[in-house]
């Protein structure tokens, strides 16, 4: 399985492709939302988190995706980075 970026510093239209794989995997997809240089928290695709409005970009936080939480969680071990769960995902 594949892992996306998403990040505004990577893609001027990063938000909007973002949403698209939101919208195209709500059922099956997972992402890290990057909090820090050490710590990333690992959400659904569907998390209600994300209900910011069109205001915000979603991803002036770094966005790493997947269908598969295990592949998210041996990408942050790789990188050195803390996975803490969502509450509310409960994953």
């Amino acid at each position: 399985m594949a892992i996306e970026i998403f990040h505004d510093t990577v893609s001027a239209n990063a938000h909007r492709e973002f949403e698209l794989w939101r919208g195209t995997h709500l059922a099956d997809g997972v992402f890290l939302n990057r909090r820090s240089k050490s710590e990333v928290m690992l959400h659904r695709a569907d998390c209600p988190h994300l209900e910011f409005g069109r205001t915000v970009s979603l991803t002036a936080k770094q966005k790493i995706c997947s269908m598969n939480p295990a592949e998210l969680r041996s990408w942050a071990f790789r990188s050195k980075v803390r996975v803490k769960s969502c509450d509310i995902c409960d994953i």
